[in-house]
């Protein structure tokens, strides 16, 4: 699952397209690209921030074009993402 990009939601409920870093039964932790090109450089002062499975989605492509031009997407239309561990 590393390396997967995703969509999760923040706590002020906008949709952000992430990398996945590593997962848990309960979390899932993310970066933006440039962290996650860090990271796998071996820059651990970068830090994956964890969210609730409950707020992370599978990437779809329609959602995130919508994100990146910054038009609004309905989160309800989203697959979540199911637990892998």
């Amino acid at each position: 699952m590393r390396g997967n990009l995703l969509i999760v939601k923040d706590f002020q409920g906008r949709l952000l397209i992430r990398r996945c870093w590593e997962s848990t039964t309960n979390k899932v932790y993310v970066t933006d690209e440039g962290g996650f090109k860090r990271l796998i450089a071996g820059d651990h002062s970068i830090v994956a921030i964890g969210f609730p499975m409950g707020d992370v989605f599978e990437y779809d492509e329609s959602a995130a074009s919508a994100i990146r031009d910054g038009r609004d997407y309905d989160p309800a239309k989203l697959v979540p993402l199911r637990k892998t561990v």
